[in-house]
């Protein structure tokens, strides 16, 4: 199973379960003012508030996770949703949980001072087959992760009509398995080798530091030492849904070889990154853009 998890600003940052692939609603909600819609209505004798009360009571919700109920949540798992440093991280937690969490995500809602409230996600399994999907994901995830950021946060925000947070489950389990099907390579493209995304037991498989973080203060903030790790800053990996920072990283880190005239090895390996960014006509695309 793949289970979705939030660090969301509701009234404040909270940590929230918000549902899994195996669900077969629409969506799942957070409606914070409940209670006191309830209490509202029993105090007034509000027959029709009552009945609103009671219609919002049968929605699917969304859970919020404490000392008492992670739902899922390994322990293992805190310090993604308690401390920084990481903009991606794929990493194994405990037993057969492996999760896959992506930080400072933009929000498509504000808080009550018209401020961004960025927040974090994290997708679970707990399953060998789950855990190949999660491969997969990992590695869209860090090589497009403008359009995964997007995806995601089209898909948890305000409910105006329901006045609380709302997750579109249905929508991001039809997304996941979309991608699931069209995305073949776990691999990651940087300038200078491709890595290979593969779980393993007590393995971080791969982490993302962002720009200005330095690899130590990342691996300290997540209690990452003496583990097996693969890791990157967010620079050095070649975005696949972005073509024109893809070209000018490829024409930056290029230039002294092609102005050097030493093509060979450059030429290989740009087309080896165009082969890995999507085949013959982003490659035209690239060589096109890097020669003129």
């Amino acid at each position: 199973m793949l289970r979705y998890y939030s660090y969301y600003s509701v009234g404040g940052y909270k940590d929230f379960y918000l549902g899994s692939n195996a669900d077969q609603f629409d969506a799942s909600y957070y409606l914070s003012l409940l209670p006191v819609w309830e209490k509202r209505a029993q105090e007034k004798d509000d027959t029709e508030l009552q009945k609103k009360v009671d219609e919002l009571k049968k929605l699917p919700s969304i859970k919020v996770m404490d000392e008492k109920q992670s739902y899922g949540m390994p322990n293992a798992g805190n310090s993604l949703f308690s401390h920084g440093g990481y903009k991606l991280i794929y990493e194994h937690l405990e037993g057969d949980t492996y999760a896959l969490a992506v930080r400072d995500i933009h929000s498509s809602s504000k808080d009550e001072s018209g401020r961004e409230t960025p927040f974090l996600f994290v997708i679970t399994s707990d399953n060998q087959e789950d855990v190949k999907k999660l491969n997969v994901l990992a590695a869209y995830a860090a090589t497009n992760i403008a359009t995964f950021s997007n995806m995601i946060s089209s898909t948890l925000g305000y409910d105006v009509e329901k006045n609380g947070l709302r997750f579109d489950v249905a929508a991001l389990n039809i997304w996941i398995d979309k991608v699931i099907k069209t995305q073949k390579s776990t691999e990651v493209s940087t300038i200078e080798k491709d890595l290979n995304i593969s779980a393993q037991k007590g393995a971080v498989s791969l982490l993302l530091i962002p720009d200005g973080v330095p690899s130590e203060t990342a691996i300290n903030q997540q209690g990452l030492i003496g583990r097996s790790l693969v890791a990157a800053h967010t620079s050095d990996i070649l975005p696949l849904d972005n073509p024109q920072k893809l070209i000018s990283l490829l024409r930056k880190h290029y230039a002294k070889q092609l102005q050097d005239s030493e093509k060979a090895m450059s030429d290989k390996r740009l087309k080896e990154l165009a082969i890995a960014a999507g085949g013959g006509a982003l490659l035209g695309l690239i060589l096109a853009k890097m020669f003129n």
